[in-house]
């Protein structure tokens, strides 16, 4: 005779309702607490799980030990990683400096170009504007005055970024070194 005998109560409504929005709730608060951990966790599960062919071939072919194939893979990694967020970190400070200089020829132009535009006449149907009254260059001058604190900050901005890019590698490094 095969009886089952089920000594466990059944669970009402209430009381599955209340587990699982306990459960959900430490799960949250997991997430939340290691929300920094949980994409360098995620980083390093998808490298490993990319490396381990290179790693296998290095084992069967080169004749290598498991240990010393994975440290060349993962050595090689990051050299490339390095050498990316050197070659990239060149690229986006001389865009940064090209886009600042340009801003900066932009704006001394303005007064001039202001002063040229006072002079003209525009038509705009049966209206017709006339700028000359109006003391645009002056104003543009006030504004350049306001403005050029901004283009000392601005060198500020481009070592900030550059500090972060820095713990970035340096985070990446410590990570999977």
């Amino acid at each position: 005779m095969n009886t089952k005998s089920n000594n466990s109560p059944h669970w009402s409504l209430l009381t599955k309702a209340f587990v699982g929005t306990v459960v959900l709730l430490v799960v949250v608060g997991l997430l939340s607490r290691f929300q920094d951990v949980i994409p360098i966790l995620i980083t390093a599960l998808i490298l490993a799980f990319l490396i381990v062919p290179l790693v296998r071939l290095l084992h069967q072919r080169a004749r290598f030990s498991w240990g010393l194939a994975a440290n060349i893979c993962f050595l090689l990694v990051l050299f490339i990683i390095i050498g990316l967020s050197i070659w990239t970190g060149i690229a986006v400070v001389g865009q940064l400096q090209a886009l600042f200089q340009v801003i900066q020829t932009m704006l001394m132009d303005l007064p001039a170009e202001l002063a040229e535009i006072t002079m003209k006449t525009y038509v705009f149907g049966p209206w017709e504007v006339d700028l000359s009254q109006l003391d645009l260059p002056t104003v543009a001058e006030n504004l350049l005055a306001s403005i050029q604190p901004i283009f000392g900050q601005v060198s500020t901005l481009i070592a900030s970024l550059a500090t972060i890019a820095i713990e970035s590698i340096a985070s990446i490094v410590f990570t999977f070194a």
